[in-house]
């Protein structure tokens, strides 16, 4: 049995136990990853690409998937400890990406993503700081698929050096 803990952008705390299905119907019917980005263009972006097959992944699967393995996971209490209990924000935004790859090598993320995670997970980072730390301080770790451009959102994965990085933080 899974368990989750969604904070609504108006602030309300909503504890769900349950299976990934029952999750994925709560955050369906609260909206709470579905408000659309709206690019620059004026189309929504509200799904993912799923490089397997083509097929379209709903962006609240993946961000659940990552926040239960953080949960759950072999490393969940070194993720606790050495990274979510810590202030550097650079490890908090390489997590994501680290447990995204470990689930499946293709997935890609944008900075909405890591923050839907990071907000599941309890931690308080602005969108902003996010994209500012994927862009100067973690740019050597991480591979950008796209050019970053004012108001439309560029999917990052985490490279070999990322990767290398986040598991010695994990020992």
């Amino acid at each position: 049995m899974a368990k989750s803990t969604i904070t609504r952008p108006d602030g309300t705390i909503i504890q769900v136990d349950g299976s990934p299905e029952e999750i994925k119907k709560i955050l369906e019917l609260y909206s709470l990853n579905n408000h659309t980005r709206i690019a620059k263009s004026g189309k929504p972006q509200k799904s993912i690409k799923n490089n397997l097959g083509g097929d379209k992944m709903e962006e609240g699967d993946i961000v659940i998937e990552i926040v239960q393995e953080i949960r759950n996971g072999d490393y969940g209490d070194k993720i606790e400890t050495n990274i979510l209990d810590q202030s550097s924000q650079v490890d908090r935004v390489l997590l994501p990406l680290y447990i995204a790859k470990h689930i499946n090598n293709e997935v890609r993320l944008t900075s909405g993503d890591i923050y839907s995670v990071l907000q599941q997970l309890g931690v308080k980072m602005s969108l902003p700081n996010i994209s500012r730390t994927l862009a100067k301080t973690a740019s050597k770790y991480i591979i950008p698929y796209g050019r970053r451009k004012l108001g439309q959102s560029t999917q990052y994965s985490l490279g070999l050096k990322g990767e290398k990085y986040i598991a010695s933080i994990l020992g």
